[in-house]
């Protein structure tokens, strides 16, 4: 083998190695878990929000859902929702306590 073969072997196994780590490394070894939170049923939306399991499916479901949601399946799909979803409804949705008048 010509050192240049040897040469070029190693330039383009360093280019693969620099294209992994820029995408995250090889994906044999990444864990597609990572950083990833589990869905949340309808019933633990319910009682994180303090209201019933019809009001969560009405406002989810709606054509303009004021509550995003992941549906699994067709049109009787299973409905599951991302906490961080959960909480920027939350968020969007706090009234400020009015200040007393002095």
């Amino acid at each position: 083998m010509s050192d240049r073969q040897t040469n070029g072997e190693a330039t383009a196994s360093s280019e693969f190695a620099a294209i992994r780590s820029l995408k995250g490394g090889s994906h044999r070894n990444r864990d597609p878990h990572v950083g990833l939170r589990p869905l949340l049923t309808l019933d633990e939306v319910a009682d994180l929000l303090g209201v019933s399991k019809a009001w969560v499916r009405d406002h989810s479901t709606r054509r303009q859902p004021r509550l995003p949601v992941v549906r699994l399946g067709g049109k009787r799909a299973v409905l599951r929702f991302r906490p961080q979803d959960v909480e920027r409804f939350i968020n969007e949705n706090l009234v400020a306590p009015k200040e007393k008048a002095q």
